[in-house]
């Protein structure tokens, strides 16, 4: 999916559209990551930088969301897309520099 299409996939979802899995609430506890700061990102899809798609079940759309959270740092949420709801399976926080090294290492 382009990062466009993503874009206006996000806004015509609401806050009451959002669902978490057993899976992602356990990671925001252990990441130490606020379930509203996901949410702002997913209704603020304008901090959108990257769209990854990944491997789904028939009839579901499933992406890796990438939102620019600072200068430092984004956050990844791998997310389902279905008409009525957005189900967020996963949410990490990653660290640009870090990144950075890992996908230089990786064109070698």
């Amino acid at each position: 999916m382009e990062l466009e299409e993503a874009r206006k996939r996000l806004k015509c979802y609401t806050k009451e559209h959002i669902r978490w899995t057993p899976h992602a609430e356990v990671r925001l506890l252990q990441r130490g990551i606020p379930k509203e700061q996901v949410e702002q990102a997913l209704l603020d899809s304008e901090r959108l930088l990257e769209v990854i798609d990944q491997i789904s079940r028939p009839g579901e759309t499933k992406l890796k969301l990438v939102f620019d959270q600072s200068g430092a740092r984004s956050l990844i949420v791998v997310s389902v897309f279905s008409e009525k709801v957005l189900k967020v399976v996963t949410v990490i926080m990653r660290y640009r520099k870090w990144y950075d090294k890992v996908k230089k290492w990786q064109k070698k």
